[in-house]
């Protein structure tokens, strides 16, 4: 079983469960601080009766995300890989459909035999700035 998260934007994922090359069953979500990725895989895996355990490979697909969503998400990615031993892959920055990019995933995937953690990659210049937020605290001297 090959599973895939599917980052899409403004915090839109989902996960999918691909069978023979094709997409068979996807569970979409919203990316919250309190509903992560991992909350909605625990979902996405019950509502399918499936056991993490039978996965033998992991994609991650980003569309757009920041900086520090791509970092944990990798890391989450990474970490599934590394303790079920199995390969996962990544593609960053994809603006074509799943559809269209799941052979080249599936490809990649194929070629790796072993778990072989994934490198984050961030095309756009990150935007750091200070915050607007009004402090509701003062120091004094």
């Amino acid at each position: 079983m090959i599973i895939i998260l599917n980052i899409l934007e403004n915090n839109q994922a989902q996960w999918l469960l691909i069978d023979r090359n094709k997409i068979k069953n996807s569970y979409n979500f919203t990316i919250t601080k309190e509903k992560g990725v991992l909350f909605h895989l625990d979902q996405f895996l019950k509502k399918n009766k499936l056991d993490l355990k039978n996965t033998t490979a992991i994609a991650l697909a980003v569309r757009q995300i920041s900086l520090t969503q791509i970092k944990i998400i990798t890391a989450v990615i990474n970490t599934l890989g590394w303790q079920l031993n199995i390969p996962v892959v990544g593609e960053f920055e994809c603006l074509q459909p799943i559809e269209k990019i799941l052979p080249g995933l599936l490809k990649n995937l194929e070629k790796q035999k072993k778990f072989q953690p994934i490198k984050v990659v961030y095309k756009n210049q990150p935007e750091i700035t200070i915050s607007s937020k009004k402090r509701k605290f003062v120091i004094k001297k």
